[in-house]
């Protein structure tokens, strides 16, 4: 999305940010965790080590069906080679395709935590994740920010 051409003053990014000519300013961290539904493990079984994880149908961020989550337990780092039955590009759209089941998905921690206070979903490998870099808030500069923005 192009803020200025779009009309837009700021806008909410997360993850890593890419080089850009937009100002960012980080509002906090976010990990990546691993959740699933309780109907999901119910059906499918609890994976018990990151090793277990190529034998669940995974929910995946991104264009692809495959990916290799670099997950990371105390100093031991653990790649594993994953696949789904569903992928999208947006992290809302991946939490709900877990919440209804469709597998297991690393997810930033910060937008499940509902889900986790209402049992919707649990937290797989806890001490297993990925550093999911930020949330940012992004503008194009600061001498076009509206009064109501700074």
């Amino acid at each position: 999305m192009d803020l200025v051409s779009e009309g837009f003053d700021l806008a909410l990014r997360g993850g890593q940010l890419r080089d850009s000519a937009l100002v960012a300013r980080k509002l906090s961290e976010s990990a990546l965790k691993l959740f699933a539904s309780p109907a999901y493990l119910k059906q499918h079984g609890t994976p018990r080590s990151a090793s277990k994880l190529v034998e669940h149908a995974c929910v995946l961020y991104g264009r692809e069906l495959r990916a290799t989550w670099k997950l990371t337990s105390g100093a031991r780092a653990h790649d594993v080679q994953v696949t789904g039955r569903f992928c999208a590009d947006d992290f809302c759209v991946v939490r709900g395709a877990v919440v209804a089941g469709a597998g297991i998905g690393l997810l930033p921690v910060l937008a499940c935590a509902d889900d986790l206070r209402k049992k919707r979903l649990t937290n797989l490998l806890p001490d297993h994740s990925v550093e999911g870099g930020g949330l940012y808030l992004v503008y194009p500069s600061a001498r076009s920010l509206s009064a109501a923005s700074r």
